[in-house]
């Protein structure tokens, strides 16, 4: 797994609940449920058009979001060679 590709927030929520079994008859019972979130390259790539957007300038709608995930890719690039010095 790449550096980008890893997830951001990912999450898992325990859920106290009830089932029947065929009885008819009620049973305690724990769900998990789990959630991997976002790609570190698409918060990247959303942070990017972000700081394009309010740069301001005329953008063609394909041609932002070009451009942020190419921004996305130089910085995993770069985080992924140990970042800037």
């Amino acid at each position: 797994m790449s550096l980008g590709d890893e997830s951001v927030y990912p999450s898992n929520t325990e859920v106290e609940t009830e089932t029947r079994d065929e009885n008819g008859v009620l049973w305690p019972a724990r769900v998990v449920m789990s959630h991997a979130g976002i790609t570190k390259r698409e918060y990247f790539a959303a942070a990017a058009m972000q700081g394009l957007l309010q740069k301001g300038g005329e953008y063609a709608a394909g041609d932002l979001a070009y451009d942020a995930v190419r921004n996305a890719d130089w910085l995993i690039a770069e985080l992924s060679k140990g970042g800037a010095s």
